[in-house]
């Protein structure tokens, strides 16, 4: 409440300044002089549904002890939406660079949509320009709505989506924004400069391909060149001796790494395949032919620290040739999604630019600088030391660690 002038603040009491609901009265929990002219009315919590609210005031004086002319005013409140479940999962996801000009928005849902909710006013997509037109549908589960603007999206352009979805139960899905109206998944993306058609692939698996005496507590995972359509996720699947396992399967990394999570520990000494059927791109680029690899478990759980156990060149070693490749060995075998340069790296004066490999069986991991490296210089090798940390394909950690070596004259 705003006066025209200051008031006394002793006077600013709950019996000068009254609140009624529906015409009875309730008790504020607290009314609080601001400052010389404004006073807050905290009520004890939220009023029903559409029901008119009135806040008089009378008895209220100002700093020469005049009465503050008797005042009242009303309003009506609204309906609070019932929200329930929630969105998990948005293609592209919330600020994405260089998205396809021939990508197609989907939501994901925990809970089925009302086919009915599927329309103009339950999703929109627009750009500077207005809003987008395009073809809404929604999957068999109802689960799942897409949205395929009518033509491609212009080049570099900053696009905004929302759903505002009912349940079967006639709920609001999730959160209300500040607006008021209940968005169930909401984001910005950028487009590229031209339409994607070819199909994504895998580039990296964990655990390697064919590698044994895997830990039984492994959580298996992919990465791809480029960022899935999340709804696809389901056609990934792990399985033993052809029984696909029930899995919890999470996107991340921009959804270009999915993480399949078994139901418990696999069984020990067991061969365990993973399958990739028809997962898709933000463009709707189908992944062919589908990938399959495979692992095989060992006896148990990892329980060590996995670490570095040799380096080439040595710690402390001299003369070592301008010509000199970095080789480490470790042990347990490494998660090849977690080697990069922010996780292994060679430091001089800066850090060396050069290329990284692991080999076939995740223990030897080899950095071949792009460049002689200087003469009479000193470098150091860096392990999970510079931003990302480097770890077995179980996932623990690997030491920190950092060995150095200097150049001979040629």
């Amino acid at each position: 409440m705003q006066c025209s002038e200051s008031i006394n603040g002793l006077t600013a009491t709950a019996s000068a300044i009254q609140v009624q609901v529906n015409g009875s009265p309730v008790t504020p929990v607290s009314v609080t002089y601001n400052s010389s002219q404004s006073v807050t009315i905290t009520p004890f919590g939220p009023s029903p549904d559409n029901t008119k609210v009135t806040i008089s005031v009378s008895g209220v004086m100002d700093d020469a002890g005049n009465a503050v002319v008797p005042f009242a005013s009303s309003f009506t409140t609204g309906a609070i939406p019932v929200l329930t479940g929630h969105v998990p999962r948005t293609s592209p996801v919330l600020n994405a660079v260089n998205v396809p000009l021939n990508a197609v928005i989907t939501v994901e849902t925990d809970d089925p949509v009302d086919p009915s909710s599927v329309n103009g006013n339950g999703f929109g997509a627009s750009d500077a320009n207005g809003a987008i037109t395009g073809t809404l549908s929604i999957s068999a589960s109802g689960k799942v709505i897409s949205f395929a603007p009518a033509t491609p999206f212009l080049p570099s352009d900053k696009i905004s989506f929302y759903a505002s979805l009912l349940d079967l139960k006639g709920n609001y899905i999730s959160v209300p924004e500040v607006t008021g109206k209940a968005v169930t998944g909401y984001g910005t993306f950028t487009t590229s400069s031209a339409a994607v058609t070819t199909p994504p692939s895998v580039t990296l698996v964990n655990p390697p391909n064919g590698l044994a005496g895997v830990p039984t507590d492994i959580v298996p995972q992919l990465l791809f060149n480029e960022p899935l359509n999340a709804s696809t996720m389901g056609a990934i699947a792990l399985s033993q001796g052809g029984t696909n396992l029930a899995l919890t399967t999470i996107i991340g990394n921009g959804n270009q790494t999915v993480s399949l999570i078994p139901p418990g520990l696999l069984q020990p000494s067991t061969a365990y395949a993973v399958t990739e059927g028809a997962v898709a791109d933000t463009a709707g680029n189908m992944l062919a032919p589908p990938v399959r690899f495979s692992f095989t478990t060992g006896t148990g759980a990892s329980l060590g620290i996995p670490s570095a156990v040799s380096f080439s060149p040595a710690n402390n070693a001299t003369g070592v040739p301008l010509s000199a490749t970095v080789t480490v060995v470790f042990s347990p075998p490494l998660n090849p999604l977690t080697l990069s340069a922010t996780s292994f790296g060679l430091f001089g004066s800066g850090f060396i630019a050069g290329s990284l490999s692991l080999s076939a069986d995740g223990l030897t991991v080899t950095f071949t600088p792009s460049l002689a490296l200087n003469p009479n210089s000193t470098f150091e090798i860096l392990i999970s030391a510079n931003g990302s940390t480097l770890t077995d394909v179980a996932g623990n950690a690997v030491v920190a660690n950092a060995t150095f070596f200097t150049t001979g004259a040629q």
